[in-house]
């Protein structure tokens, strides 16, 4: 085999890889969003919710940069929990512009009774795997994640295509 043929091979391979783990993410996402719409909230507001329970953030603007949010989408975000009575947003003492952030009981149970059935639909499909299986396919995740790091993933998620950009610019 020529060096050519090993490198198409390699790049076919790479991109099957690819496709591979782009249909799995977007079989989980399929079936997870409707559990989650289901609950009646969004995926973004029910990673909100669990990002307030399990980190704790002091304010919204910290809650977007745990979620790697932009500050605008997280206000719209928040209110819209808040509508629902599933956060309190309280005004800080020291700095009127900054909301403290706090689950509500409501917000707790809601993400509970979500977070259950999520994981039913996640032990379906994993029941499939035997422990060995799914112990390699988190260890190869990982592995392409930290290919990228931090850094990168958050200028991912932060992304604004030039579009939107000239449009918000246009408004002003």
């Amino acid at each position: 085999m020529s060096e050519k043929e090993r490198e198409n091979l390699k790049a076919r391979s790479s991109f099957e890889i690819y496709k591979l783990l782009r249909d799995f993410a977007d079989l989980i996402s399929f079936f997870l969003e409707k559990k989650i719409r289901k609950h009646g909230i969004t995926p973004s507001q029910f990673f909100i919710l669990k990002t307030i329970r399990d980190k704790k953030p002091g304010n919204q603007k910290q809650l977007g940069e745990l979620l790697i949010h932009t500050g605008g989408n997280i206000t719209v975000v928040s209110k819209l929990l808040e509508k629902k009575k599933l956060i309190k947003r309280v005004k800080m003492q020291d700095d009127k512009r900054f909301f403290t952030i706090l689950l509500t009981p409501l917000g707790e149970s809601k993400l509970r009774e979500t977070e259950n059935k999520l994981q039913e639909v996640l032990d379906e499909i994993m029941a499939n795997l035997t422990t060995e299986e799914a112990n390699y396919i988190c260890a190869i995740s990982q592995k392409i994640i930290d290919l990228f790091g931090d850094s990168r993933l958050k200028a991912i998620r932060s992304y604004i295509p030039p579009k939107l950009i000239k449009k918000k610019k246009e408004k002003k």
